[in-house]
């Protein structure tokens, strides 16, 4: 099991990118259904998915100073991750770290979130790459009136026009505390898995190519799912 730090967050980190980066450089385009179908355990138990699925949408009105509040920050920083990709600049990385976390963990956050982005940048070919992340389930670890721990358990896909598609699974732990009125991220890491023991053989739809997959999804988007 692979553990790596989070960046802007940096959820997709440099280990993660590698991984997506082998699979669709195989030469040939893989099928949705084929990828990513052994079974993980994780090292960690206590950043296993949650037990008891909770959808991880939180009312717009949950806010604030509360475990549901805490929630509603975790994923609107895990979601900034989208936006790193194809061409965030490391300087705006550190930016976009800078706006989300505390005021003590600042500097080390925001050096590690231009580091790590410098690291992806520097792969090159990341044009058109698209990154999705959907958290499936949430869980408060830890709470108090100044910090919380909240673990988010979520699926990610990446996709190159020409090169492929690729999703795997993985669960962010998501440290806050509380600053200034609001909760602020004091560090942030991510496992791989857990991975469902199994999939089905057969989907709905099936896409034979990262350009089929990016028309099958065509008008979607997460933001009214955001927080």
């Amino acid at each position: 099991m692979r553990r790596t730090t989070i960046g802007a967050l940096a959820l997709v980190t440099v280990v993660a990118i590698t991984g997506a980066w082998q699979v669709l450089h195989r030469g040939s385009e893989p099928q949705l259904a084929e990828l990513a179908t052994s079974a993980t355990t994780p090292r960690d138990a206590a950043l296993s998915a949650p037990t008891t699925i909770k959808r991880a949408v939180v009312a717009p009105e949950a806010a604030g100073r509360s475990k549901t509040g805490a929630v509603h920050a975790a994923i609107r920083m895990l979601e900034l991750d989208e936006r790193l990709f194809p061409e965030v600049s490391p300087e705006s990385a550190r930016t976009m770290a800078n706006s989300i976390t505390s005021t003590g963990a600042r500097k080390r956050l925001g050096d590690r979130a231009e580091k790590h982005q410098r690291e992806i940048l520097a792969k090159g070919d990341l044009e058109g790459l698209t990154l999705r992340l959907a958290p499936i389930s949430t869980r408060v670890r830890t709470y108090s009136d100044t910090s919380a721990t909240v673990d988010i358990f979520l699926l990610r896909l990446w996709s190159f026009p020409t090169k492929g598609a690729l999703d795997d699974y993985a669960t962010a732990e998501v440290r806050l505390v509380w600053e200034n009125d609001e909760w602020r991220l004091a560090d942030s890491s991510v496992i791989d898995g857990p991975y469902p023991v199994a999939r089905f053989s057969a989907r709905p739809t099936l896409a034979s190519t990262a350009a089929r997959f990016e028309q099958t999804l065509a008008g979607f988007d997460d933001q009214d799912l955001m927080p």
